[in-house]
């Protein structure tokens, strides 16, 4: 029986080669950029610095020089490493629960993770750490079940290792710490707990040797990289809750029919607590649980892992279904797998046939960034810098020029002393390295403020899809501030001047329309609907760009003597949802004229009255308006 796991572990193999070539992604980006730029002398704590921790970017470098530099090779890489993650997925159910329901729980897995909607494609921290984690599961299971304490030493340093990826996993060590000093005694944990602390002290000896000399920049960056992070999200539960909506109504469209089989095992498990095997498997779900909430920022690919253990608990359901007979039920399960495995393969239809079809949360960076990143890479030499504003660090690596600075993201309001240290960190590699392009994926970057401070003049080159401007160096002006000289105080205040800190990025650039370049606009959105036409937010933009175009042909008609061709023009505009705010105001004051000529006093009250209501602030229909006021 257990040769069926031979074509399970192919099947979840098929399952991603599609990624293979898949675009690159800002997550994926950020993780193998110094991986790929080592050819050009960047060097962690040196060069650069992220929110990961070492162990996760050397995985990656170690990868980069075994394979090779292309992302296809890593891709590969995260297609074999996943066929370790279903077979351990498979041992670790098989000897808890047998064969049957393990072998179920592989091939839901294999299915399953490797769904686009939870980030499939990242090859991201958690797609890593699972294996380490099921191991450290897998040989607690086998030191309590067994009487063995050795495999509890095993156990200590897997989930050591799965710290060490990623530090958020010290919440396992706690759980299963309290979970065998609770439930088993105090030598398996004794065992379980010196095993973790032997092995992260031995790998923070050897970082602290390994970067000998650097040792206090490197806990400067890593303090720092702590409490900017912090800074970064939006602790208020409203923004919590959308940014779980964002990322789990897709995942939830997608795997709906694992988390609904799991749940009926979670009523199934306060039953069984008495035997080990389920003991595990709750403290597993538990703490993994608390793992993704701790993150509180909910991305995609963070449930990975919950998806692991929802394919366990949806086996252990099926075979107690099975088991107790249940035919409906059990017909009803093959139904509801079978519309969610339809959906994965119809997601591999589309890519194959062509992936503009797909609706995907992450299209902007797919689509758009390696437009842009080809763009540059045409008008720069290899030997010249570039610089990104926001978080699409894969631009990189698609232009294949290197950052001017070391950190490769930006920083937000509220400011602090840490976000000084960035300060220095971005403006010193803009000074010293003069980036050749300037790209603001977020429009909260001053470039005349930037001009004060560095002394370098950049011109806005082009508006990309009316999302991204692009800035190119013209030369410098004057000379930079001294930076070094400057206390915490006036680095803050220059922060402040230098962008607002505002993180919607996800919107259109009204750069080109304020500027009456309908023409440049149009063009943009025609561009961006070649590469996405499924983008709702270009479609959008290009709406409002067709209601101004007849705003303006009604303004000059009313204007021109074509009053009443205007006021049905803006009236149909009045009634359209899409109309912005201020053309509403507009054509309420153009009706508002209009009537008043035509001496139908009341009416052009009431439409200077609802432009006021559109715009408070609006000069001219407050005095027509006074002026009415007198005349009645």
């Amino acid at each position: 029986m257990e040769l069926l796991l031979i074509p399970i572990l192919f099947i979840g193999f098929l399952m991603r080669i599609p990624y293979v070539n898949f675009p690159i992604d800002a997550d994926f980006g950020i993780l193998t950029y110094p991986a790929y730029f080592r050819k050009r002398g960047i060097r962690l704590i040196k060069d650069f610095w992220g929110f990961y921790t070492p162990a996760i970017i050397y995985l990656y470098i170690f990868v980069a020089r075994l394979f090779g530099e292309d992302v296809k090779y890593v891709r590969y890489f995260s297609c074999f490493y996943n066929i370790f993650t279903i077979l351990l997925t498979f041992m670790v159910t098989d000897y808890l629960f047998g064969t049957t329901p393990a072998l179920v729980a592989a091939l839901i897995y294999a299915i399953f993770s490797a769904s686009p909607y939870i980030g499939g494609y990242s090859c991201h921290t958690e797609e890593i750490y699972v294996i380490p984690v099921t191991l450290g599961v897998f040989t607690i299971a086998h030191g309590l079940l067994d009487g063995n304490p050795t495999y509890l030493l095993y156990a200590g340093g897997f989930i050591a290792v799965a710290f060490m990826i990623k530090i958020v996993n010290v919440i396992y060590f706690a759980a299963f710490i309290f979970f065998l000093l609770l439930l088993h005694g105090q030598q398996d944990a004794l065992y379980f707990f010196s095993s973790f602390t032997v092995i992260v002290i031995i790998c923070t000896l050897l970082l602290t040797w390994f970067y000998r000399g650097q040792n206090r920049q490197l806990w400067r960056q890593h303090n720092t990289r702590l409490k900017t992070c912090f800074d970064y999200i939006d602790n208020s539960l409203s923004a919590l809750w959308d940014r779980f909506k964002l990322d789990f109504i897709p995942i939830w469209k997608d795997t709906w029919s694992v988390f609904l089989l799991s749940s009926i095992v979670l009523l199934y498990i306060p039953f069984e607590l008495s035997a080990v095997s389920y003991q595990l498997l709750a403290v597993w779900l538990l703490s993994t649980t608390f793992v993704f909430i701790s993150q509180r920022v909910f991305r995609m690919y963070q449930y990975i892992p919950l998806i692991q253990i929802a394919s366990i608990l949806s086996a252990v359901a099926i075979y107690k279904i099975f088991e107790f007979g249940m035919m409906p039920l059990i017909s009803g399960v093959i139904f509801i797998l079978a519309v969610n495995i339809y959906r994965k393969l119809h997601f591999l239809y589309l890519y194959k046939k062509d992936k503009r079809l797909l609706h995907l949360q992450k299209a902007d960076q797919l689509f758009y960034i390696p437009e842009i990143a080809r763009y540059i890479k045409e008008r720069t030499l290899p030997d010249d810098y570039i610089y990104e504003w926001g978080p699409y660090v894969h631009l990189y690596r698609l232009a294949d020029r290197p950052s001017c600075e070391g950190f490769l993201f930006h920083f937000v309001k509220p400011y602090s002393q840490w976000h000084t240290y960035l300060f220095d960190e971005i403006l010193k590699g803009i000074i010293l390295k003069k980036p050749v392009y300037i790209v603001l994926v977020r429009t909260d970057f001053n470039i005349d403020i930037l001009r004060q401070i560095t002394g370098l003049d950049y011109d806005m080159e082009r508006l990309f899809f009316n999302r991204y401007r692009v800035y190119r160096l013209k030369g410098k002006v004057s000379e930079p501030l001294n930076i070094d000289d400057m206390q915490s105080e006036e680095k803050i205040r220059w922060l402040e001047l230098l962008t607002d800190g505002s993180q919607d990025y996800e919107k259109v650039d009204d750069f080109y329309i304020k500027r009456g370049m309908y023409e440049e606009a149009m063009n943009e959105y025609r561009e961006a609907f070649k590469l996405n036409p499924t983008d709702l937010l270009m479609k959008h933009g290009m709406e409002v760009l067709k209601i101004i175009t007849q705003y303006n042909l009604y303004s000059a008609s009313a204007e021109n003597g074509g009053r009443e061709y205007a006021k049905e023009g803006f009236h149909n505009i009045l009634k359209n949802e899409d109309a912005p705010v201020d053309l509403k105001a507009g054509c309420c004051f153009h009706l508002g004229k209009i009537y008043m000529d035509n001496n139908r006093l009341n009416d052009a009250t009431d439409y200077f009255k609802r432009c006021l209501m559109f715009i408070p602030q609006h000069k001219k229909a407050a005095e027509y308006l006074s002026q009415l006021r007198v005349i009645n």
